[in-house]
């Protein structure tokens, strides 16, 4: 037994790096799924003509953002250089240690998180070119310099400034954020305005005359809400991860800390939120999900940005420190939006300029799945049978009434004879495309007898209840 012990203590820094290092991947792998969280709260958010176009843009966030990290994010984010941006090593991950490719992974997730955040803002009218350059451009160098600056030792936030304290010596005061509200939340915020900004707003946005905002309603409710489920779950990891150690002395207690702390801020915001939507003063008077649940992921992402201790808070000792700490706290996100909104503008008004940022008018008004993708989430020809139904309707006057439907689906019955990009007959249609010959071709009169609804009399009607 005594043997076994000190082979234990002999080996602790190896199994400490491994600890840290499962506990660091394990973290990634939950904030990994934010990606899915954010692709189906925008789909939900979205009309169903541009469902597969949001889909493959959350889906390939996740490899642009692994290529362009991998390739010089990473570098610039956390290599040696000088307090504004590194650029001496880690090129490729090249002489990166093995022991901290588990810290790579992690970083890599908040990087593709931060590129996942401007795709909301510009739906449904963003070309697929244009989302590949802003992505790029993000994870690759807006967001690493910010890292460099934040989270780096030698980063000039990271640094911070020596002030004298007269008697009592002097003291430093650095930026804080502990999990990425400055240097991924509000990066990723005002890339998305100014994404906004260049590319206008959707088309039907605002009244035509008055110019007041129309509602445009997205499709499903029920994948905005799992969404927001996945993200509520994955921002624990996000948070709790921040850390990047579990096993060195109180760790885990803070970690533990941490995700309580995420827990109570979500939980106080969507209630917050939903309550003041119920008032009116701020709402709709309804008691709302969609904002219940936009609430709850603002109060986590809030959160992330103070980690004091209640001794070194900015309103707990009121005096010059405090003073100098809000000071670097309001000049650190101030340098983040700048050099954000300038780099952003910059990249969109690039691809303004050359033609290639937003999609034509007909597309954007008859969606992209179809003509961008070639396929759309739910495609007509997929619905219907041949069967009859029957079907319980539900009058005004309260009364029930069953009756008969059958609906059959033309598009199984004809023979596709035009194979290739559109041999489907609603892409065809959609982009104009002509008839193929060996498509049945009804009449008006036809249609309205193949899909006549039976008539009953009230005896059958009555019969059949």
């Amino acid at each position: 037994m005594y043997l076994q012990l000190l082979t234990l203590v002999g080996d602790y820094p190896t199994f400490k790096s491994n600890m840290d290092q499962f506990f660091v991947l394990t973290m990634g792998i939950i904030v990994f799924l934010i990606q899915c969280g954010f692709a189906f709260l925008e789909v939900g958010a979205v009309r169903s003509k541009n469902t597969t176009n949001i889909l493959i843009k959350n889906l390939l966030d996740c490899f642009v953002s692994g290529i362009a990290y991998w390739l010089f994010g990473y570098a610039f984010a956390y290599s040696d250089g000088n307090s504004f941006i590194g650029y001496k090593n880690y090129w490729a991950l090249h002489d990166l240690p093995e022991d901290q490719l588990a810290v790579w992974f992690f970083q890599y997730t908040f990087a593709a998180t931060a590129a996942t955040i401007v795709s909301g803002a510009v739906a449904e009218r963003c070309e697929f070119m244009a989302y590949f350059a802003y992505s790029f451009f993000i994870t690759g160098f807006i967001y690493p310099v910010v890292t460099h600056w934040v989270w780096y030792p030698g980063g000039w936030l990271a640094l911070g400034a020596e002030y004298d304290d007269g008697a009592n010596g002097t003291f430093t005061v650095v930026y804080q954020d502990f999990a990425g509200s400055g240097a991924l939340h509000v990066l990723g915020g005002v890339a998305a305005f100014c994404g906004a900004v260049m590319l206008g707003p959707r088309i039907g946005r605002f009244h035509p005359s008055t110019r007041k905002p129309v509602d445009i309603r997205g499709h499903s409710v029920p994948m905005a809400a799992l969404g927001g489920f996945i993200l509520v779950f994955g921002f624990l990891a996000f948070n709790g991860g921040s850390l990047l150690a579990i096993a060195d002395g109180p760790n885990a207690s803070t970690v533990s800390l941490s995700i309580t702390n995420t827990v109570l801020s979500a939980s106080t915001s969507a209630f917050t939120s939903l309550l003041l939507n119920r008032t009116g003063y701020f709402g709709t008077r309804k008691w709302s999900i969609l904002l219940t649940i936009n609430g709850a992921l603002g109060g986590m992402e809030l959160w992330e940005h103070w980690w004091r201790t209640p001794d070194e808070g900015i309103f707990y000792a009121w005096d010059r420190k405090s003073g100098l700490m809000l000071a670097w706290q309001v000049a650190g996100v101030l340098t983040i939006i700048v050099w954000t909104a300038v780099l952003s503008l910059l990249l969109f008004g690039l691809l303004r300029l050359f033609k290639v940022l937003r999609v034509a008018p007909e597309l954007e008004s008859k969606g992209l799945d179809i003509p961008k993708h070639g396929e759309p989430a739910y495609p007509l020809e997929a619905y219907g049978h041949g069967h009859v139904e029957r079907i319980l309707k539900i009058l005004e006057s309260g009364q029930s009434q069953i009756f008969e439907q059958g609906f059959m689906n033309e598009g199984f019955s004809v023979e596709q004879d035009d194979k290739g990009l559109y041999e489907s007959p609603e892409v065809r249609s959609a982009n104009g495309i002509p008839q193929a010959k060996s498509e049945a071709v009804t009449t008006g009169e036809e249609q309205k007898s193949a899909n006549r609804v039976p008539k009953t009399s009230g005896e059958e009607q009555s019969s059949r209840l």
